[in-house]
């Protein structure tokens, strides 16, 4: 499904594609419209299916395969095992020789020239599903002392996955085995300004720990480093490493000083500026893009007025220049009086922002808002998940507590645009891993009614993300809901089913196989995946991987 190839326009293909999703079984005749057109169908839907469906049977016979009238729907009869899709998911959670073959079946772009939410949601979590894969496949191959294949195999898909941090730890070691370290350092700052760049986030602790794993690797054996920074540049630690060891890493590999660029250590405000910012200000991004003055909201205009105020805010004090505040606010097709439009925008920002001791400054062919961290929520969540980094173990969950308690909707809600979604998903990501570490760290201090309460809304949100998944089941069990924790498993996995045609991971299904059976049940904790059950039957999930 790399691409359906079958004559006929965009429509007929997804036809085709949605009938290969359920290879040999039937799908209705609803579920093909709904797949195919969605929400906006015309009028005449039923008939253009029909139309279709001829053309297919017809570019169908001289293969053999026949697409069958049933019921109230449609067969084709095609064995699962002449789909790439199907052979994909099943050897993926194979051996080690199979999971080079699933990753050979790997051919470009799912479903490529679909389009619809359908097929965009199908392609999602094929790509979820691909980059896990890699990372598998990744850890068996650094196990059996094969760097060079890890490097070779991830350097391309980093550039498809560019913020998948599980794949970049990988490639990073992958690197550092080929004595490669010089190498892997300059890899990880420009991935960490990336991740900066176009997420606002920092390196998750998996990829920080690994920075400094490979840092000291460099000053025990300097004669492996070949290549060292440009002067007046800073090595950046974060608040894992501030003491005088760090500072003589730093000169031992060529920086000139150590920073901590963590989220909450940026004000942007220049040195000996007093801004002066009232204690009572608060701006919000971590939902609609508001501010409060002693807990009234501030009118700030229209949608694209608060777009331009999120962008600067995002920047977290750093100067934006006007044509990335263009490009961020209209995307690729600014209209035509653009520049004057955002100089408008910038006015009443200032209007809106007398009196609260911040304000939006011109600055070297850009602007900039000062905003202190403790008054702009996102830099908030920022440092308190940093610290939560360093904490004492009795004090990591409260702090991830407290940084998931600042998340108050979708993030720059009701804003669109590119740049919009990518900061929203980026976003997403972090909360996700967020709520993950904070349900395992309250799971080990036995508080599971506290996971439920937390993760209940939170599976809504996500309901494809297993690791959430599987605290959520082990927290229903252990406060008692032990028949509710198996729902969620048979919930899920028909979902990954209907949705990415895949089988939940070991993750879920070694959750599920821990939790007792309810008392009185018949019920087993493992049995075969939904495809292989639903095959049974008569008629019938892109931050990558944190």
């Amino acid at each position: 499904m790399h691409g359906v190839h079958a004559a006929g326009p965009a429509k007929q293909r997804c036809v085709l594609a949605a009938l290969l999703f359920q290879a040999g079984r039937q799908v209705s005749t609803e579920t093909l419209i709904d797949r195919v057109w969605g929400a906006a169908r015309p009028p005449e839907v039923r008939n253009a299916l029909y139309s279709y469906v001829t053309r297919l049977r017809r570019a169908l016979r001289r293969t053999g395969v026949e697409l069958r009238r049933t019921d109230n729907g449609y067969l084709l009869a095609v064995s699962p095992a002449a789909v790439d899709l199907h052979r994909f998911t099943r050897l993926a959670t194979g051996s080690a020789s199979q999971l080079d073959r699933a990753i050979a079946e790997w051919r470009g772009e799912p479903l490529d020239g679909l389009s619809g939410a359908w097929a965009e949601q199908v392609r999602t979590g094929l790509h979820h599903r691909y980059a896990r894969l890699l990372v598998d496949w990744a850890d068996r191959e650094l196990a059996a002392k094969n760097p060079a294949r890890v490097v070779d195999r991830l350097g391309p898909a980093l550039d498809e996955y560019p913020h998948a941090e599980s794949l970049l730890v990988r490639f990073l070691r992958a690197l550092h085995g080929q004595g490669r370290t010089a190498e892997a350092l300059e890899c990880y700052e420009a991935s960490r300004l990336r991740l900066r760049g176009d997420l606002g986030a920092q390196p998750g602790t998996p990829l920080r720990e690994l920075h400094l794993e490979l840092l000291r690797s460099a000053v025990a054996r300097p004669e492996r480093t070949t290549r060292v920074p440009a002067a007046g540049r800073s090595l950046v630690l974060g608040p894992l490493c501030q003491d005088d060891a760090a500072s003589q890493l730093a000169q031992r590999l060529g920086y000139d000083s150590v920073s901590a660029d963590g989220a909450g250590a940026r004000t942007g405000a220049p040195p000996g500026r007093d801004t002066r910012v009232r204690a009572d200000l608060e701006f919000r991004l971590l939902g609609r893009v508001e501010l409060f003055v002693r807990g009234t909201a501030v009118d700030l205009g229209p949608a694209k007025q608060r777009c331009v105020l999120a962008v600067l805010l995002h920047a977290a004090g750093g100067r934006v220049s006007t044509g990335t505040l263009i490009d961020r606010v209209w995307g690729s097709a600014p209209p035509g009086g653009a520049r004057g439009t955002l100089y408008s925008y910038l006015t009443r920002l200032r209007k809106a922002l007398r009196g609260t001791g911040t304000d939006v400054r011109r600055q070297s062919g850009g602007y900039l808002v000062d905003v202190p961290a403790d008054r702009l929520d996102l830099l908030r969540m920022g440092a308190l998940a940093e610290a939560a980094n360093t904490a004492e173990a009795r004090n990591r969950a409260r702090l991830l507590g407290e940084a998931l308690d600042l998340w108050r909707g979708d993030p720059l809600e009701t804003l669109a645009g590119d740049w919009v979604t990518r900061v929203r998903a980026g976003l997403h990501r972090q909360r996700l891993a967020l709520l993950t570490e904070w349900a395992a760290l309250r799971l080990a201090e036995d508080a599971p009614e506290d996971v439920v309460a937390r993760l209940r809304p939170a599976v809504t949100a996500y309901p494809l993300a297993e690791a959430l998944g599987a605290h959520l089941m082990r927290a229903l069990h252990a406060a008692g809901h032990t028949a509710e924790a198996h729902e969620r498993y048979r919930r899920t996995a028909r979902r990954m089913a209907d949705e990415l045609g895949a089988e939940p991971g070991h993750v879920l299904r070694a959750a599920h196989a821990a939790i007792a059976p309810p008392l009185g049940s018949t019920h087993r904790p493992h049995v075969a995946g939904p495809i292989a059950r639903r095959a049974r039957l008569p008629a019938a999930s892109r931050n990558p991987v944190q």
